[in-house]
């Protein structure tokens, strides 16, 4: 996807910010090896609605994630549970991970409303 399609699609402004995050791979599309395992990768930006990660792993478009990240700055722990919307080899060799990730975040996961509060006070600072 072009920056311009994905730009496009997306619903709430983006911080490029980068956090080290833990996602587990739930109710895969097809059968897949790392079921249930901890998988560290860390965030290329954040919004309200979803986020970009660099992983290692090839993950399927659709794949559900439990997601774990804590924020600097004593912001918090939040678990969020999200849907794999695209993603691609990674483009430049000094960022982390071999693939960039588009995840979005699904209105079941338990911490959306803080996550949520936390953009809505940033777009209040500006």
């Amino acid at each position: 996807m072009n920056d311009e399609k994905a730009q496009e699609k997306r619903r709430h402004p983006r911080l490029l910010r980068e956090e080290i995050l833990s996602i587990k791979l739930i109710a895969p599309p097809t059968d897949f090896a790392h079921q249930g395992e901890s998988i560290y990768c860390s965030t290329r930006d954040l919004s309200a609605s979803g986020m970009q990660i660099h992983v290692n792993l090839d993950l399927d478009e659709g794949q559900l994630a439990d997601i774990w990240i804590v924020l600097l700055e004593n912001r918090g722990t939040f678990h969020l549970t999200g849907r794999v919307s695209w993603i691609r080899p990674q483009e430049h060799e000094d960022e982390p991970g071999e693939f960039l990730c588009g995840l979005q975040l699904l209105d079941e996961s338990e911490d959306l409303e803080a996550w949520q509060a936390l953009f809505e006070e940033q777009e209040t600072r500006h």
